[in-house]
């Protein structure tokens, strides 16, 4: 959870429309979660798949994990 350091930020409960114009999505506000590839690729090595970027460069790489609450998260990364 370390802004500073961190390599990825995970943006958690971004819910997007299905895709009909007639109903609106309801959209609740993301919430940032701060990790470090390192840790995840040793402690969570099918999440830190979903990390994966197509360079070597040591940029923040954002990854949008939609319809999921960000209470539930924060215990599964804590984990």
């Amino acid at each position: 959870m370390d802004e500073k350091s961190a390599d990825i930020v995970f943006q958690v409960g971004v819910r997007r429309g299905k895709g009909n114009a007639k109903k609106r999505a309801k959209t609740s506000k993301s919430v940032d979660f701060y990790a470090h590839r390192l840790v995840l690729q040793q402690c969570a090595p099918l999440l830190a798949e979903l990390c994966e970027s197509g360079d070597d460069n040591s940029t923040l790489t954002h990854v949008s994990i939609p319809d999921v609450k960000s209470d539930i998260f924060h215990h599964l990364l804590h984990y």
